[in-house]
């Protein structure tokens, strides 16, 4: 029980603190999100009593750095897709 418990806590304090990022994309963010949450879980099923909770943080901790560095990336492609041409000159002068 107080796994689970532990693992919950480190799984808060990757959701708590996905939020003070102030620079990042929605791709990015979710992209923490879930690979914070992933990694704990992956993270936790490795060693048993106090390993159990060092996998569960250090999971926790690269699973949301990895998370969020695909997320980034997701986030600079939808910007190269989606970013409009610079505008042309509506009229051009004879030479």
């Amino acid at each position: 029980m107080k796994q689970s418990s532990f693992v919950m806590a480190f799984t808060a304090v990757a959701i708590l603190l996905t939020g003070c990022s102030t620079t990042g994309g929605s791709n990015q963010t979710a992209g923490t999100l879930i690979g914070g949450v992933a990694g704990a879980l992956v993270g936790s099923q490795f060693g048993g009593g106090t390993g159990r909770v060092v996998g569960a943080a250090v999971g926790t901790l690269g699973g949301a750095l990895v998370g969020a560095e695909v997320g980034k990336s997701m986030d600079r492609q939808n910007q190269q897709q989606y970013t409009p041409p610079p505008p042309q000159p509506a009229y051009y002068a004879p030479a």
